[in-house]
């Protein structure tokens, strides 16, 4: 019955509306902790409880075109925001604080200790070569962004850590030549090394958080307009697909 009917879309509209407000605060909370995994986890929950509700809200108003569109427009960006993307910013992204995990990792291991001068020659190569990468990658996000202030960010550190590393690289040299790190300065420069990586991971997590929010803000506007199409669909004002 049509009574039946604008109860079941009534329900459904609260689900919506409920979990449209658990998103926009999800997405405060991660936006706040960009480090915390489990306020990542609460916004991706609650993105995809909130897609569960628009796909009933959408069966049920299949009548009307206009809150219909609106609605698929919402689901494509609940589903956009929710499954693992392939473009190139993204894939870079995750190279990054791969990597940087990998030479933060090896300088805890290797440079924790006392190493021989062959093995501090070696190891100090092998950490420039992981800076390289590192800076190349940087360069590479900030060709694939639009913010100016992001661009200049990302560029400057690729600079600071190839620049770092290669001072590592040249003392550790001098210090290999003289027979080992006695007074600890390869050591302290490695150590001082994996701190910049560590800050500049906290920069490119900020960068995956933004483009996020930026999609939750997307969702918010298209949710107004749906509150639009309704209200006015209670005064005859919808376009109808019947």
């Amino acid at each position: 019955s049509d009574a039946e009917l604008r109860r079941r879309i009534a329900e459904a509209g609260a689900d919506v509306k409920l979990w449209s407000k658990r998103v926009v605060d999800a997405a405060r909370k991660a936006a706040a902790n960009p480090n915390d995994p489990k306020a990542q986890e609460e916004l991706a929950n609650a993105q995809r409880e909130l897609g569960k509700a628009i796909h009933k809200l959408v069966a049920l108003t299949k009548g009307s075109a206009d809150v219909s569109k609106a609605l698929s427009l919402l689901d494509i960006s609940i589903k956009d925001s929710g499954k693992e993307e392939v473009d190139a910013l993204s894939l870079q992204i995750k190279a990054f604080l791969t990597e940087s995990d990998k030479a933060i990792q090896f300088i805890q291991s290797t440079f924790g200790g006392t190493l021989s001068a062959q093995k501090l020659l070696e190891s100090s190569r092998k950490l420039f070569d992981s800076a390289k990468e590192l800076s190349k990658i940087l360069k590479q996000l900030s060709q694939s962004v639009n913010d100016d202030s992001f661009k200049d960010q990302l560029d400057t550190c690729s600079k600071i850590i190839n620049d770092k590393a290669l001072q590592l690289k040249i003392l550790a040299t001098v210090k290999s030549s003289e027979g080992g790190d006695s007074g600890g300065q390869v050591k302290s420069a490695a150590n001082g090394l994996a701190t910049q990586i560590e800050g500049v991971k906290d920069s490119v997590r900020a960068l995956a958080l933004r483009f996020k929010v930026k999609n939750t803000q997307k969702q918010t506007m298209i949710l107004k307009q749906i509150a639009s199409l309704v209200r006015r669909g209670r005064t005859g004002g919808l376009n109808s697909t019947r």
